[in-house]
């Protein structure tokens, strides 16, 4: 067989030159459950199963900015407080410490807003409905 030949088949130059500096590995799973958890890995990070190898070895660097932008996209969409214009009716992001969060913090306070629960109890006499 000549060098370049698969299967009887000749491969060109560019072919055999990339397969040489790009080395194929198979690898074989105990289990489904472990593919299953190397795909969900995958899809979760982002990263391919090449770049999950390279990772293990030190290879890749993790994607801190990316990891960074998910939490803070997950963050303010749990905790983020938007309140509706009372004149065009778009929605108002309510940062901390701005002064309309300490606008809208004494308005609460002076309606007299309290915890649920035991405070609450205290204050009206009965558990909220």
């Amino acid at each position: 067989m000549r060098t370049g030949d698969v299967n009887g088949h000749r491969r060109r130059p560019a072919q055999v030159r990339y397969a040489a500096s790009h080395p194929t590995v198979t690898v074989h799973l105990p289990d489904v459950a472990s593919r299953k958890k190397l795909d969900e890995l995958s899809q979760r990070t982002g990263l391919s199963f090449g770049e999950l190898v390279k990772q293990g070895l030190g290879v890749v660097e993790t994607n801190v900015d990316g990891a960074y932008q998910r939490g803070w996209r997950d963050a303010a969409a749990a905790y983020r407080l938007t309140v509706l214009c009372s004149v065009c009716a778009q929605p108002i992001e309510v940062r901390a410490r701005s002064d309309i969060a300490r606008a809208a913090a004494a308005a609460l306070a002076e309606r007299g807003w309290v915890h649920g629960g035991t405070c609450y109890a205290q204050r009206f006499g009965s558990p909220p409905v």
